[in-house]
């Protein structure tokens, strides 16, 4: 659901909210539960397919928006006409689990009592309406923000990813990214979880380095574990990450199967380190250089 501004009037709803200011200048279209996730850019290049009277002569960057509730959305402004005069377009995108939803905002005002925002754009209040979004999706496990490993490729099963490098199968190594849990677990029983559960599997588990800290982004703190767990037949060369902040636990995890992949956990921990925590309900959202950040590999 959005946030209806006061004033506006609602037009349809069947399939797709529509709502529309006092002057029919400004229309808004919000369309939820659509799946599957796919990328922002594949998200605006449908729909402006699906409105042929609208031209695009420019678009703005994508940036990032935190919703009310604290759910990750991206917006763009667009410049262009509609049937063949001069308007404006702001197409956002908030995302779910396994669902999200498009917001598609066309102005043909002229930038005529646009209720905010620098002259002639619709985007201020465009973005209020993205970030009034409302998904209702609790406090769960959710995905988050870091900085993808260069030339690896990505597979999200659920809200778990996994992350190959290049030459896979042949260099047999993996990241992988959970969920951030809302369990608030200390490091540590984590890293004894893993290890309790090796040992059940039949595996002898070596410790191959100290413990050691690790910091990543805005004040993002845990622990860094490197073992090998040796079973009949095989034998994996394990880097665990643990980071922490209440209400959220975040763990991350590298297997080298045969030998150590010195690479490998320089990606891994360079990925850490970049761990963005989720966000409070409309905070501003850091966005890292160039907006090179991704949750799953789809973003």
């Amino acid at each position: 659901m959005i946030e209806i501004p006061e004033g506006w009037r609602r037009i349809t709803s069947v399939g797709s909210d529509v709502v529309a200011n006092p002057a029919r200048t400004v229309q808004a279209r919000y369309t939820s539960h659509i799946t599957p996730l796919v990328p922002f850019a594949a998200t605006v290049a449908a729909a402006m397919a699906a409105m042929p009277e609208w031209r695009t002569t420019a678009q703005d960057a994508r940036h990032r928006v935190v919703t009310a509730e604290g759910e990750y959305a991206y917006g763009a402004l667009l410049t262009g006409t509609w049937l063949g005069e001069p308007a404006q377009r702001y197409l956002g995108v908030v995302y779910g689990d396994d669902a999200m939803s498009l917001l598609d905002v066309l102005d043909v005002s002229g930038g005529v009592g646009l209720g905010g925002g620098r002259a002639g754009t619709v985007e201020a209040q465009a973005r209020e309406l993205l970030g009034s979004v409302t998904l209702r999706l609790g406090v769960r496990p959710r995905r988050y923000f870091y900085l993808r490993p260069d030339g690896w490729h990505g597979h999200a099963t659920g809200l778990v990813t996994h992350w190959f490098p290049a030459e896979f199968p042949a260099r047999p190594t993996t990241i992988v990214v959970y969920p951030a849990a809302p369990t608030h677990e200390d490091p540590f029983t984590v890293y004894d979880a893993l290890v309790r559960h090796e040992r059940a599997q039949g595996a002898r588990v070596e410790i191959a380095a100290p413990t050691q800290p690790i910091a990543a982004r805005d004040g993002l703190a845990g622990s860094h574990w490197s073992i090998a767990c040796h079973s009949p037949g095989r034998v994996v060369h394990r880097d665990l990450v643990v980071l922490g902040r209440a209400p959220h636990t975040y763990a991350l995890q590298l297997d080298a199967y045969r030998t150590v992949d010195a690479g490998a956990r320089a990606a891994f921990l360079a990925l850490a380190r970049s761990v963005e925590p989720l966000p409070v309900g409309g905070m501003a959202a850091p966005v890292p250089a160039a907006d090179a950040g991704g949750f799953a590999h789809f973003l």
